[in-house]
């Protein structure tokens, strides 16, 4: 985030604001779903961290999180990415795309009913009305807002329909 390094481990979320010579690390005593660290995101003093037992966030800089589950909506407690943009939290889970408008509280999944080529999903990104999902079986693309996504795979152009990551850049 320009002044601290977030590195996620098998044994937590490890931060260092000394440029790595030392590290504070974060586990489930601090409020993590998991010790597993699969994605995280910063913004400010945000840190959203996708994990095997949820997304947890903490907005005091990682002192404290709360963590997210599949009773706040998640579509499965593997999260494997996450992306924020203002309010809305987007969650990558094995169980579909779960997105928020109400900075991270509850979670409507998006699963292959609304276009998405698997419900496992690895990556997500949004830009605008867009958002961009990495599935099993192609790139997801929703021009609204993610209510519904077209699946790209090999019949469109990509070299192989696994997709792990996916981003814009404009």
């Amino acid at each position: 985030d320009g002044s601290k390094i977030y590195a996620g481990t098998w044994g937590g979320l490890s931060i260092s604001d000394n440029n790595g010579l030392s590290f504070l690390n974060k586990t489930t005593a601090n409020g993590l779903g998991h010790n597993t660290i699969l994605s995280i995101f910063t913004i400010g003093s945000s840190i959203y961290t996708g994990n095997y037992g949820g997304l947890s966030i903490s907005t005091d800089g990682g002192s404290s999180f709360l963590n997210k589950t599949t009773a706040n909506g998640l579509g499965n407690n593997f999260v494997y990415g996450v992306y924020v943009a203002g309010s809305n939290v987007y969650a990558a889970t094995t169980g579909g795309l779960s997105i928020s408008s109400d900075g991270g509280l509850t979670y409507i999944n998006k699963t292959t009913a609304n276009g998405l080529g698997d419900i496992l999903v690895k990556k997500v990104y949004a830009y605008g009305s867009y958002v961009y999902a990495a599935t099993n079986t192609g790139a997801s693309i929703s021009s609204d807002y993610g209510n519904t996504f077209t699946n790209y795979t090999t019949s469109n152009g990509l070299r192989s329909d696994y997709t792990k990551s996916i981003i814009y850049v404009p």
